[in-house]
């Protein structure tokens, strides 16, 4: 398993794992009824704008992905403003999760934000499920689905 950069030739995995994989509104443990697709920007843009705005955050370095011997199994959209890293987006596929992965991939980005100076990592996350995994993974909420980790 290696952690690289995203290139413009990985945008049709980007899309299969954001069509194939759903946010989980439950806890861990709970049946998973209620599931919400990954794929919220092709809810209101058309996939050549998804692939555009792909491209850019490609070029300025804004997407890591996670992948196998097999394929991409995880992605993050990253931006560095400043001193503070803020995780746009985090995913990891639907058949690779509880596996570690995601453990592995945040402290991936923690270290990488720390070798950069920055002083705290910023998320928003509105999911049950993934809500614990965030606390577990050591950042405060600081309000309703406002997370950060001090660095």
């Amino acid at each position: 398993m290696q952690i690289r950069k995203a290139t413009q030739q990985d945008f049709e995995a980007f899309m299969k794992i954001s069509e194939d994989t759903c946010y989980s509104t439950e806890v861990k443990g709970s049946p998973k009824q209620n599931c919400i697709p990954s794929n919220c920007l092709t809810s209101f843009l058309s996939r050549e704008d998804v692939e555009r705005v792909f491209i850019e955050f490609v070029k300025e370095d804004k997407v890591l992905l996670v992948e196998n011997e097999e394929r991409i199994i995880a992605f993050a959209v990253i931006r560095w403003q400043g001193r503070v890293c803020v995780i746009c987006d985090f995913v990891v596929t639907r058949k690779n999760q509880l596996q570690g992965i995601g453990t592995y991939f945040t402290n991936a980005i923690i270290k990488k934000a720390r070798k950069l100076r920055m002083k705290k990592i910023f998320l928003l996350c509105e999911f049950e499920g993934a809500m614990e995994f965030w606390k577990k993974m050591g950042f405060k909420e600081k309000a309703k689905g406002n997370f950060e980790k001090i660095l």
